[in-house]
């Protein structure tokens, strides 16, 4: 990543967990005498409509990671106050982007998270 990208993504993992990631980054990015920082970029689901349905979803995608399917479906944000949070938390550690992926296929989600991250 340090020697010939332009930065790190983090999977769709809580920001405690991405945290340790983004440090490592960008120490390798500083080792290897690039300028300025790597960019930082953090996948999480969301699903508010249908917060069984999106879960689920997500499970059965993950379903031959093992250990990671539980990290993932457990992270899928499924209320406003996880949403806003999880922006939150992921501006704190220097994100540059927040990829929001939802659990379902209902469009109206997309308007749910405009409503509340917006």
């Amino acid at each position: 990543m340090a020697e010939s990208s332009d930065g790190y993504i983090a999977g769709s993992v809580p920001p405690a967990l991405a945290s340790g990631a983004f440090d490592a980054a960008r120490a390798a990015w500083q080792a290897a005498g690039r300028p300025g920082q790597p960019r930082l970029v953090a996948l999480n689901y969301f699903a508010l409509g249908d917060p069984g349905r999106g879960r689920a979803n997500i499970a059965d995608y993950y379903a031959a990671t093992g250990e990671y399917q539980d990290i993932v479906v457990g992270n899928v944000h499924t209320d406003a106050e996880s949403l806003r949070d999880a922006v939150a938390q992921f501006e704190a550690l220097g994100a540059d982007e927040l990829i929001l992926g939802p659990g379902t296929d209902d469009l109206d989600e997309i308007t749910r998270l405009a409503d509340v991250v917006l």
